[in-house]
């Protein structure tokens, strides 16, 4: 029953059945659920962990579609009055532009872990305010923001995201929201698609079991009109990664973490 087991052996089976059909992993996907498989790269996004500016450089000498989570999981990080994550953003922007050139423009995600919900005592205008402010040190790039908020169940999630996505769209303050705490089993992301909760849905991939339920998944986000973001954890494999990425073609998701590891250079030599 543990998901992890499930995970493993979806792969196991997804592999077999495309060597005996002398099929790609992606098609034999396509070919069960009825879809078409994309004919684009699927977008990666790179996660630096600690390393937050030497990785960033590396993201951006390699082209990453995305970046840079930057794990900013403690109120030292933010920073006092979240000054920490802005000066970075300012910082970012200004690396994106001299090493990235005119013809490179990522879009800038940041892993907040509640930290900011936490910050302004869930004030949703404070929270906003601050969003705004973070959009404006990334722009021109597009900015997602993962993690804003944290509550304590499931349905004050649901609430407290949908209220500051509502309030976000009514200020025309340029910042997707990414859901990721409370956001685990397809369950989970049935309810944030119907809540209207957040712009894009991490599926964490080995939280969901058997990789069917992340084909399920991406659906599900497709017909709610939400993106989908085919995650996981740097602690996967190399093959699991590889087999994300035939998810992530059969369903057309509109992007995936690069896995394994926190590197830069391994996850998109496994997933590019």
């Amino acid at each position: 029953r543990h998901s992890g087991v499930r995970y493993g052996l979806s792969q196991a089976l997804l592999a077999a059945t495309a060597l005996t059909a002398r099929r790609l992993p992606a098609q034999v996907l396509a070919d069960e659920y009825g879809l078409e498989p994309a004919r684009r790269p699927i977008p990666l996004f790179v996660q630096t962990g600690e390393e937050r500016y030497l990785g960033a450089d590396r993201a951006i000498l390699k082209g990453a579609d995305g970046l840079p989570h930057g794990l900013f999981n403690t109120m030292e990080k933010l920073g006092a009055g979240g000054e920490g994550l802005l000066d970075y953003c300012d910082w970012l922007r200004r690396r994106i532009e001299h090493l990235g050139g005119a013809e490179y423009h990522p879009f800038v995600q940041f892993d907040t872990y509640g930290t900011i919900g936490a910050y302004f005592d869930m004030d949703t205008e404070a929270m906003a305010d601050y969003l705004a402010a973070l959009a404006e040190r990334a722009r021109p790039y597009e900015l997602r923001v993962e993690g804003v908020l944290e509550e304590s169940n499931l349905g004050g999630q649901l609430a407290s995201m949908a209220r500051l996505r509502r309030r976000l769209g009514e200020r025309a303050i340029p910042v997707a929201l990414v859901a990721d705490e409370w956001c685990n089993t397809l369950a989970d992301i049935e309810a944030f698609a119907e809540a209207g909760a957040a712009d894009y849905l991490q599926i964490k991939m080995p939280d969901l079991g058997s990789l069917t339920n992340a084909v399920e998944a991406v659906l599900c986000c497709q017909r709610a009109g939400v993106g989908a973001y085919l995650g996981g954890s740097c602690n996967e494999t190399d093959i699991s990664a590889r087999l994300t990425v035939h998810v992530g073609l059969a369903t057309g998701a509109d992007y995936m973490l690069a896995k394994p590891g926190f590197g830069i250079d391994e996850a998109l030599m496994v997933m590019r």
